[in-house]
């Protein structure tokens, strides 16, 4: 089961990840609708914006794999060791992307879980 939905067509539930904006059929603890939305591609030379979402209020949740790096597939925001981070955060309405050294130029997949104004 990808997606649930009621007789009148509304998602409950979505399981499926997306290049696109969807709602997941959940809320957070203040009651405002959780969104959901992937990003691939290669990490960049320095911090960089990937992302403007309008109204986004809480970065929730970041869950992605970048490499190989030197052999590793290291897991977003995880120290794994010096040089091998890579990092996304949340600076008004965008979402960026930091690296350091071994991780830069190597290839990502992310799904970040977010909630709007």
């Amino acid at each position: 089961m990808a997606q649930l939905v009621n007789l009148s067509g509304n998602t409950l539930l979505n399981l499926k990840f997306s290049l696109n904006e969807q709602e997941t059929g959940l809320q957070w603890i203040d009651g405002k609708k959780i969104y959901c939305k992937g990003y691939q591609g290669t990490l960049p030379q320095s911090q960089t914006a990937i992302d403007k979402i309008e109204n986004i209020d809480n970065l929730l949740f970041c869950l992605g794999m970048a490499g190989s790096i030197n052999g590793w597939y290291i897991n977003v925001n995880q120290y794994f060791t010096a040089g091998y981070r890579w990092t996304c955060q949340k600076y008004g309405n965008q979402l960026l992307l930091g690296v350091e050294d071994y991780s830069k130029s190597k290839p990502y997949q992310l799904i970040v879980l977010y909630t709007k104004k």
